[in-house]
């Protein structure tokens, strides 16, 4: 599974160490699967019957989702932040699906942080871990 994503966010200031951020996201999701099935029937070392296939599936939707999440700093460098949203996949079979999410970030320099994440989805859960830069 391959995730994409780009969006714009407002970042509002409760205190020094607590923060409140509203996004919006538009993304692809990208789901790739490969299967191999091999059957032998066979009985004292004599094959009767012998049968292999073999399938490949690539599946895309577009993504769009908001979202709002409360982010605290324990730390100068370390901040956890828990959130909730919405998100739509464009495709055949998805719904409009209700996003809860927790995670950590750590900050190397004000600018470049490292973050894990955890969503949950109603149609399915990740786990990240990103790189990301503040401008």
């Amino acid at each position: 599974m391959t995730r994409y994503e780009i969006g714009l966010g407002y970042i509002y200031s409760l205190s020094d160490r607590t923060k409140v951020d509203f996004s919006a996201k538009i993304g692809q999701l990208k789901i790739e699967t490969d299967l191999n099935v091999k059957e032998v029937v066979s009985y004292q070392d004599q094959v009767f019957n012998s049968f292999s296939e073999y399938h490949s599936n690539s599946e895309t939707a577009d993504i769009l989702s908001a979202n709002a999440q409360i982010r605290h700093l324990l730390t100068d460098s370390f901040e956890i932040n828990a959130g909730v949203g919405y998100e739509r996949l464009h495709d055949e079979e998805s719904e409009n699906n209700a996003v809860f999410h927790v995670g950590a970030n750590y900050a190397f320099t004000p600018a470049w942080l490292i973050s894990a994440s955890y969503r949950d989805a109603n149609d399915y859960s990740d786990l990240a871990l990103s790189v990301r830069y503040n401008f």
